[in-house]
């Protein structure tokens, strides 16, 4: 259950646009304007749009030319006295020209706070950038680079941009009008029809990770889906074209569009299915993928990645342990275990919440977190506190980290334990800094390694509501801290570091096994203060050394 529904806050309508790249086989040419697109039928409820090409809707969305968009099947899973579902989807179009030519003016004309956008572009926008023909192409990549043309079709001067670059016009300008933009790969063809396929693929994920935005990866998932009915029936999803769908394939794209959407951390859509949609299975993006290891920094050369030993889809609670701060907050936590995900809410208060299976010798841990900007005002929580232990133990009696006498769910309760702890926005997002405990020894201060580098990079802080693939690393005498494959620490023997004496002063000294004897084992705790984080894809990998 997601805390949308726990709290009673209603989200109106989502807006999904779709971006694909392809041809366009019927008779609206992409140079037309100003073709008649439908609008929402009930005004009282919600709506869901799509903005995309012909495989989203194709031609007048009637089959009468034997071929059919995805989006023509979308509503059957959707309950109409709830939420309207609006295909406006335009054949030929790119995400360049779908905007050129005006259509997402009038979009956003009938865009109300709480809809929905489901965005899915790509076919097209791989076509010539000038010609007399469409000039509706795009410029590679998800960058910031412009092309200045006089446009051979609209006899016009015109400034081109990346792909990546449209989509985040269609993201700001949904937001600024309170609605939900989802983000899709363009679906795939039938064989090698588009160049950079899978390219196009990767850049909507690109934008979409680091916009903050819902994603469907339908080119992945559809891929899947495919594989699964065999290469006879997928045949018979397709027209001669091998681009657009019959109308037994538009039916399969819609209802994997639908488990796409039921696969999201956080699907916004969800309160609106038909009883249809119950009977789908969920899928993910790519999620074993996404979540294995990376080997950079000091690893290079020195270890490669080995079996996975150990995972949790939070599908069980009881390998799970909860330490929750006691605070006066009106607000009573929430940590929730569902569909794939742990979800912790801790409005003026810590928590630790510890995996209660040892980890031993050289391992790569690896999880996924988003930090969600969803009731910072109505609970007075911040996006802070990306945090972190992993080989810890009570220095005492290992286990006794798992009294909640001693181990209390406050921060300072946890500086008597050993291990290494890491921390993304940290100080109401301000700080990222590493940290070898313990703080504290027999209730006295203790010298400590401190790392604090970082602290103030904005690059090295939390974005709202991105989700951020975290990767922990002990092999030996390295500790690896890793966020989306990028070093934000790591150390070994021999390293120049900084350590907080007991009296707070700074020193650097060099880090040795002597002076900071290796961690060789420990349970691992994501820990949180003040914050709504949700987890998931939670693996532990061995480790080996290069041959």
């Amino acid at each position: 259950m997601s805390y949308l529904k726990k709290f009673g806050v209603c989200s109106c309508s989502l807006l999904i646009i779709g971006i694909l790249f392809v041809g366009s086989a019927h008779s609206q040419n992409a140079n037309e304007r100003d073709i008649l697109l439908p609008k929402a039928a009930n005004a009282n409820v919600p709506s869901i749009y799509l903005v995309g090409d012909s495989t989203v809707r194709n031609g007048s969305g009637d089959g009468s030319n034997g071929k059919w968009g995805w989006g023509s099947f979308l509503g059957a899973y959707f309950d109409s006295t709830k939420v309207n579902v609006v295909n406006r989807a335009l054949g030929g179009r790119s995400s360049r020209t779908y905007i050129t030519q005006g259509y997402w003016d009038q979009q956003l004309e009938l865009l109300d706070a709480g809809d929905a956008v489901i965005i899915q572009f790509g076919h097209n926008d791989a076509s010539p950038v000038n010609d007399t023909s469409r000039a509706r192409g795009v410029l590679d990549g998800i960058g910031s680079e412009k092309r200045d043309i006089f446009n051979k079709l609209t006899r016009q001067d015109e400034t081109v941009r990346t792909y990546g670059s449209y989509l985040r016009t269609y993201i700001s300008d949904i937001r600024s009008r309170g609605a939900i933009p989802v983000i899709c790969s363009l679906v795939p063809t039938n064989g090698d029809v588009i160049d950079d396929e899978e390219q196009f693929a990767t850049w909507a994920e690109q934008v979409a990770t680091t916009e903050g935005v819902p994603f469907l990866d339908l080119n992945d998932i559809i891929t899947q889906g495919y594989q699964e009915v065999g290469e006879a029936k997928k045949q018979k999803f397709f027209s001669d074209d091998r681009v657009h769908t019959t109308r037994t394939g538009a039916q399969f794209s819609a209802k994997m569009v639908v488990a796409a959407l039921k696969g999201l951390q956080e699907n916004p859509v969800s309160d609106w299915f038909s009883d249809k949609a119950d009977k789908v299975t969920s899928r993910r993006n790519k999620a074993e993928e996404a979540s294995r290891p990376v080997v950079t920094g000091y690893g290079e050369g020195l270890f490669e990645v080995g079996e996975l030993m150990y995972q949790s889809d939070f599908d069980d609670p009881d390998v799970w342990g909860v330490q929750i701060e006691e605070a006066n907050s009106p607000i009573q936590p929430r940590v929730d275990f569902w569909n794939g995900f742990l979800e912790v809410l801790v409005p003026g208060r810590g928590a630790t919440i510890w995996n209660k299976k040892k980890f031993s010798g050289n391992v790569a841990i690896t999880y996924k977190v988003k930090a969600p900007s969803t009731y910072v005002d109505e609970l007075g929580i911040v996006v802070r506190d990306i945090n972190v232990f992993w080989h810890a133990s009570d220095p005492k009696i290992p286990d006794a980290l798992f009294d909640q006498d001693k181990y209390t769910g406050a921060f300072t309760s946890y500086h008597k334990q050993q291990g290494y702890y890491a921390s993304m926005g940290g100080r109401d997002n301000t700080t990222t800094r590493f940290r070898r405990y313990p703080r504290t020894q027999d209730g006295e201060p203790a010298n400590h390694l401190a790392l604090t580098s970082r602290d103030g990079q904005e690059e090295y802080l939390i974005k709202p509501n991105r989700t951020y693939t975290i990767q922990l690393v002990v092999f030996d005498d390295v500790i690896q801290y890793i966020v989306d494959g990028k070093v934000f620490y790591e150390i070994r023997n021999g390293d120049m570091v900084k350590i907080t004496n007991t009296d707070g002063s700074i020193k650097e000294v060099r880090y040795t096994n002597e002076r900071f004897l290796a961690y060789e084992e420990g349970w691992f705790g994501f820990r949180l203060v003040n914050t709504h984080h949700i987890y998931s894809d939670f693996r532990v990998y061995r480790l080996r050394p290069v041959e």
